[in-house]
């Protein structure tokens, strides 16, 4: 089934139903911060919808031994109320380990969810 995004439904459409057909992925792309790496799928997302910014921020949370300490990190960003977000890193079973506003971004969905395994930024669909 085929959702179209138009102005209308944009801000509530869960971004990644538009990227489900990345599976694996032949290219992986170096990211600025030493060690980690992006797929197709999550490079896709990015330039479509300039939000560089979201795998900057799973990449320098890296750094955080909680973070890192897990090979397998769910990251949403999920829309708390008009441009502010909340950008959330899970374990695969559900715990947050942790959570950082974005105060206002010109983001225009109401979620979207990445992967982090093993250093490397995915679109669920690509794992």
């Amino acid at each position: 089934m085929f959702h179209f995004l138009t102005p209308s439904n944009m801000l509530q459409v869960d971004l990644n139903e538009k990227y489900c057909q990345f599976i694996g992925s032949e290219t992986i792309y170096m990211h600025w911060l030493p060690g980690m790496w992006y797929t197709e799928g999550a490079k896709a997302v990015a330039d479509e919808n300039k939000c560089y910014w979201f795998l900057d921020i799973i990449a320098s949370h890296q750094l955080s031994q909680q973070v890192v300490s897990n090979y397998f990190q769910v990251w949403r960003l999920i829309r708390e109320k008009g441009t502010r977000f909340e950008a959330r890193c899970e374990d695969g079973d559900g715990k947050t380990l942790l959570v950082q506003m974005i105060e206002s971004t010109h983001f225009e969905h109401a979620m979207l969810t990445l992967w982090c395994v093993d250093r490397t930024i995915m679109v669920p669909s690509e794992y």
